[in-house]
């Protein structure tokens, strides 16, 4: 859902890895090659992994769908997808203070916000 929100349509199964903790348990390793590929126009807009079989316009509901195939509840999605709105202003602040060009910054804030507003209820 991150990589969504931020506008990453280059996530590819690649970019996803399990790693063994000390018990032995296989969990999902912490985040890395994030990029926003959304702020270049010229990029195609399509999903690298589709999501519930829709690689351009995916919407909550979809989301909800997913999380289910993964037995998350549908309480827990409905929470986690809500987060990204309340971040917009941090966000906002994060790119104003990045080394992202002044011509882009506007374009990543809009996707931002527009994906925000896919994810909320």
């Amino acid at each position: 859902m991150f990589a969504y929100w931020a506008g990453n349509g280059d996530m590819h199964l690649k970019n996803l890895t399990l790693a063994a903790d000390r018990e032995g348990r296989h969990l999902l390793s912490p985040v890395y090659d994030q990029v926003n590929t959304a702020v270049y126009p010229d990029l195609d807009a399509n999903l690298a992994l589709p999501l519930s079989g829709n690689d351009r316009h995916v919407d909550r509901p979809a989301w909800i769908r997913f999380a289910d195939v993964l037995g998350i509840p549908t309480r827990a999605a409905e929470r986690v997808l809500s987060r990204p709105a309340s971040l917009l202003s941090e966000a906002r602040t994060v790119i104003d203070e990045s080394y992202l060009p002044k011509t882009m910054q506007p374009r990543y804030a809009d996707v931002l916000e527009a994906r925000s507003r896919v994810l909320a209820p």
